[in-house]
C-alpha cells in the first residue's frame, strides 16, 4: 500500500439512520481492517434526522446529501467520485462486521483477472446465507419463484473460487478496476446492479470471487417481498436484465 487511503467505504441510508450508526460503531471499535487506512462516504438518499452523524468517529467520513432519491448504482458511483482509496467497497446498511477481516479480501483481489469480491454473508443466527449465485436464466427464476427450488449454487467452503455473481451486500473492488469498467450501469435502480456488473466483468476478462474464509452478517429486509415499488424494481430489472441493450 502507498500512503493514500487504502479503503474507501460506500454506504448508502434510505431513512436507516439507526442501522449506518450501528454499522459505523463496528467500524470505530473492531480490528476489521487489519490496519489499513479507510474513509467512509455516506450518502443520504432521502433527508432523515441526521442526529446520529454527530457522534466523532476515528476516521474521516463525508456525507452526501441527495437532492432528489437516487438508485443503488447511482449512489454508489456519485460516492466513487468522492473516493480517494485504493479499493471501493460497496456496504449495505443493514451489515454487521463482527469477525470480519477485510484483508483477506484485499488479498484476494492479488490474483490475477480478480474483478470485485465478496465474503460470506450470514444472517444474524448464523445461517449462510445464498449470496453467491450463477446468471440468471428464465429457466433458473422459474426453478427459484414457482417451484422454490432454493438450493444454492455454491457450497460453502475455506477457499476462495469464482462465481458468477455476488449479491451487493459487501463487495470490494480494486478502485482501478471500477473506474475502467465505469462503475455500476445507472440504468437499473434498486435490483440487478449486482448480477449486472459482474456480467460486465467477465466481458473485460475479470472474475468475480468469493472470499469464504471471512464473514459480514446481514440483517435483510426483503422489502421486494412485501412492497409493490420495491418489486417492480425488481421485475423490471430482470427485464432489462435479458432484452436490453448490454453494456459494451
Amino acid at each position: 500500500m502507498t500512503d493514500r487511503t487504502a479503503l474507501s467505504l460506500s454506504i448508502v441510508s434510505h431513512g436507516q439512520g439507526i442501522l449506518v450508526s450501528s454499522l459505523l460503531d463496528d467500524l470505530s471499535q473492531l480490528h476489521w481492517n487489519n490496519g489499513l487506512s479507510f474513509e467512509i462516504i455516506i450518502t443520504l438518499n432521502i433527508p432523515e434526522d441526521e442526529g446520529w452523524l454527530g457522534k466523532p468517529r476515528p476516521f474521516p467520513l463525508r456525507v452526501l446529501h441527495n437532492k432528489a432519491p437516487r438508485g443503488f448504482g447511482a449512489n454508489h458511483n456519485a460516492a466513487f467520485r468522492a473516493a480517494s482509496g485504493e479499493f471501493f467497497a460497496v456496504v449495505n446498511p443493514d451489515i454487521r462486521l463482527a469477525g470480519f477481516e477485510i484483508a483477506e479480501l484485499v488479498a484476494a483481489l492479488e490474483q490475477p483477472n480478480a474483478g470485485v469480491c465478496g465474503p460470506l454473508v450470514k444472517a444474524p443466527n448464523g445461517a449462510i446465507e445464498d449470496s453467491a449465485r450463477r446468471f440468471p436464466t428464465f429457466g433458473r427464476l422459474l426453478l427459484r419463484k414457482l417451484l422454490r427450488q432454493r438450493d444454492p449454487d455454491y457450497r460453502p467452503g475455506g477457499e476462495t473460487i469464482p462465481v458468477d455473481w455476488l449479491a451487493g451486500m459487501f463487495l470490494l473492488f480494486p478502485s482501478a478496476v471500477y473506474r475502467k469498467i465505469g462503475g455500476f450501469d445507472e440504468r437499473y435502480f434498486m435490483y440487478i446492479e449486482d448480477v449486472e456488473i459482474s456480467r460486465h466483468l467477465r466481458r473485460y476478462g475479470l472474475q468475480t470471487l468469493w472470499v469464504r474464509k471471512t464473514a459480514v452478517v446481514h440483517d435483510a429486509s426483503r422489502a421486494s417481498r412485501r412492497n409493490l415499488r420495491h418489486m417492480r424494481w425488481h421485475v423490471t430489472g430482470f427485464l432489462r436484465y435479458f432484452f436490453g441493450r448490454p453494456r459494451t
